[in-house]
């Protein structure tokens, strides 16, 4: 996994807390790793597209390009552990 994946990775681990608890430090923690690919990778419009039993779907767009990576839920669900 690349350093953009593995910070999406988090970027879908804090949504999928902020649907346990609507708690800030989530939405801040969210918002930074947000920047980070912003201002490291050229990373925008980041959105979970959806979520199922076993899979995240994270689209972004990347330098103009529009992208996908999905994450194993057990990976993102692991935050929970």
């Amino acid at each position: 996994m690349n350093d953009t994946e593995l910070l999406l990775l988090g970027w879908a681990q804090m949504v999928a807390l902020e649907f346990l608890s609507a708690e800030s430090e989530y939405l801040i923690a969210k918002q930074q790793i947000e920047s980070a690919l912003n201002k490291q990778f050229g990373v925008t419009d980041i959105s979970l597209t959806s979520r199922m039993l076993d899979v995240y779907r994270v689209v972004y767009t990347m330098n103009g390009d529009t992208k996908e990576a999905v994450f194993e839920a057990d990976d993102v669900e692991s935050i929970f552990e």
